[in-house]
């Protein structure tokens, strides 16, 4: 085994957010087919298929398992929307009933937890059918159409950005994209921290309180979130979007194909491949690798009659399923770490272990 793998040509390994997040979904995507590890090819059909039971028909019973979901339950019912809703308060021209919290929602990511929290806590009552967070989720939807009303052009958000030493209000990063004015980085977007990284984050946490809860206010705040960020988007150039894009916005355009799935196609509200960054995905994923994995199985999905959808499931196949699926590391305070299988590893930031 160990002269196997030896005569494997190295591959280069790069860790940063977007190698990850392509890893982690060729996990999920690569199945029982192909090769799952990139070491070791699977039996093409080798078994069943299997697909996740729907959180309403499972009941855990006493076990660690349980207890764990009580502790979770605990938590997400501890925090107050009200506090994550800092900042669209005051984005709206609102009084804000509460501080904010601490950490980074202090910072100009802030509102990013509004958005997992709404998740997690979508995912406790459709599994529970929990009172006391329904109540605290019909509050915090409420809270959240009376700001995006305020607005009145669909824009619900919490990020902030700093300008010659003054706090402003997120929204002018979105408006100064809007007008082409754009200048990216990494993790900085028009002096912003990553403001599309937590706009992605409250437009999942919307589609799953709606897909998981039923609720009837996550679908108008969401679509006027789509519908914000979408004209903004649909105005830009291929290479002014490529700039937007270089920046992290992680599942963006997951997001919109999502959305768009909901939505249907007998909807008035154009489609995310006419308005958004999976229009782009053709081209991005002919020649280079990209973050997007999930975005093109989504898209695959959904577009069956797309002609760029089998270059983008050869592309997926090729450079994901094949050369960069590997075993994951422990979690740490940092992240993952990942690293070719059997080999030790050591890295700075607490990734060190052995797989």
């Amino acid at each position: 085994m160990e002269e196997a793998r030896m005569s494997e040509r190295p591959i280069s390994l790069t860790l940063n957010r977007r190698t990850l997040l392509a890893g982690a979904s060729a996990l999920s995507l690569a199945g029982a087919t192909g090769r799952a590890m990139a070491w070791g090819r699977a039996p093409q059909d080798s078994g069943p298929k299997l697909s996740a039971a729907p959180l309403p028909t499972v009941t855990l019973l006493p076990s660690i398992f349980a207890d764990a979901q009580a502790a979770n339950r605990t938590y997400l019912a501890s925090l107050d929307p009200e506090r994550f809703l800092h900042n669209f308060y005051l984005s709206a021209g609102l009084e804000a009933p509460k501080p904010a919290y601490g950490g980074w929602e202090s910072k100009g990511i802030a509102g990013h937890s509004l958005g997992h929290w709404l998740s997690a806590v979508a995912m406790i009552i459709a599994n529970t059918g929990d009172s006391e967070l329904m109540a605290s989720l019909d509050h915090c939807l409420s809270e959240m159409a009376l700001i995006q009303q305020a607005h009145g052009d669909g824009y619900c958000g919490g990020t902030t950005v700093e300008r010659d030493g003054e706090i402003l209000d997120g929204k002018v990063v979105f408006e100064e994209i809007r007008r082409g004015e754009i200048r990216s980085g990494g993790f900085d977007l028009n002096g912003g921290w990553v403001p599309l990284y937590s706009w992605h984050k409250i437009h999942a946490g919307l589609i799953d309180v709606h897909r998981l809860v039923g609720h009837t206010r996550a679908m108008p705040i969401m679509l006027g979130l789509a519908d914000y960020l979408g004209t903004i988007l649909e105005g830009l150039d291929d290479a002014q979007l490529q700039r937007v894009l270089d920046a992290e916005h992680r599942g963006l355009n997951e997001a919109y194909a999502d959305t768009f799935a909901l939505m249907g196609k007998a909807s008035q509200w154009r489609a995310e491949l006419g308005t958004t960054p999976t229009a782009r995905l053709n081209r991005r994923g002919q020649k280079r690798e990209t973050g997007q994995v999930v975005t093109i199985s989504r898209t695959g999905r959904r577009t069956a009659r797309d002609p760029g959808a089998r270059r983008r499931r050869a592309f997926r196949r090729r450079r994901i399923d094949h050369t960069r699926t590997r075993d994951m590391g422990r979690r740490t305070g940092h992240g993952v770490a990942c690293a070719r299988a059997g080999e030790p590893f050591e890295r700075g930031g607490g990734y060190r272990g052995a797989l």
